[in-house]
């Protein structure tokens, strides 16, 4: 198993591990699609001397194969089971969850147990895209690693093994908007996330009816989030003049509606946006609607 990228982490992970007091649970963390997943499966091969990650003394646990992507608890029994195997030649059991952003909370608790009292032979890899979502305890009894993204020569790599790309210049726009995350930019490529930012920019600027926002294109609520908070963060960024890397398009609209913001009523703005984030996961509002909210709550503050 290949893997481009983080050498500082791989390594100083690995040295710790193989070293006279190995740390058995660790916790991954960064952006979602930069590679951590990737990189946890790498140390699991070095660590088993084997190139196949399909192993009797690997357990991994993705949330993506999971029907409503939360981790219950009887999947955290697994590990329960998992560890109490007996090994074979090598004597070490790694598990790998991704990720623990998506687990429910008896499983969180039950979870706790493992990585409070970890056998000597078993590491644990958690694999986590917001930090501030994996409950305390389990943060507290495991050493951290983040994760930053690649360069951009490395992402290039990354993607240049991936099959049916657009065109050169969606995907350079794509690498902007990720900060390099090969990951994500597949995921964008394949939600056409870059369409529907595009055109919620255009309709931002232009004060369009409800009409139009239903006219953009579904993509996941995490994905409109994203892009709508970059889209807030960059026009704050610009009202301060702190450098920001912005696409091309970007360069030609966002100081427009930078420019018709004050700097406080961008901080409300940010503020509102996080609040109806909020809404959205508690109650399920209407995924256009919300856009909708967005979008006139640009154009009330202008």
């Amino acid at each position: 198993m290949q893997i481009l990228g983080h050498k500082q982490q791989i390594d100083l992970v690995l040295n710790r591990i193989t070293g006279e007091r190995p740390i058995n649970s660790w916790l991954f963390t960064g952006p979602k699609g930069i590679g951590k997943a990737t990189a946890a499966k790498f140390i699991a091969t070095k660590v088993l001397k084997t190139t196949n990650i399909i192993h009797p003394e690997i357990l991994i646990i993705d949330s993506d194969s999971i029907q409503n992507k939360l981790i219950p608890i009887e999947k955290v029994r697994e590990v329960g089971e998992f560890v109490k195997l007996t090994s074979t030649n090598s004597g070490f059991k790694i598990i790998i969850i991704d990720d623990i952003d998506s687990i429910s909370i008896n499983a969180a608790n039950a979870l706790l147990k493992v990585v409070e009292e970890p056998k000597t032979n078993v590491f644990i890899f958690l694999i986590s895209h917001n930090v501030h979502k994996v409950i305390k305890t389990i943060k507290s009894r495991c050493a951290i690693i983040k994760f930053l993204g690649l360069s951009s020569d490395l992402c290039t790599q990354v993607l240049d093994s991936t099959p049916n790309l657009p065109s050169s210049n969606e995907i350079i726009d794509l690498m902007t908007i990720t900060d390099n995350c090969p990951g994500k930019v597949v995921e964008f490529i394949n939600t056409k996330a870059l369409d529907f930012y595009y055109k919620l920019i255009s309709i931002i600027l232009n004060n369009s009816k409800i009409l139009d926002i239903k006219s953009l294109p579904e993509i996941k609520h995490e994905t409109g989030w994203f892009l709508i908070t970059r889209l807030i963060n960059i026009c704050l960024k610009l009202h301060l003049n702190v450098p920001v890397t912005l696409t091309h398009f970007e360069e030609e609209n966002l100081p427009k509606i930078a420019s018709n913001l004050d700097k406080f009523n961008l901080f409300n703005l940010s503020n509102e946006a996080n609040i109806l984030l909020n809404d959205l996961q508690r109650i399920n509002m209407d995924y256009n609607q919300v856009i909708f909210l967005v979008t006139k709550m640009f154009e009330r503050k202008q």
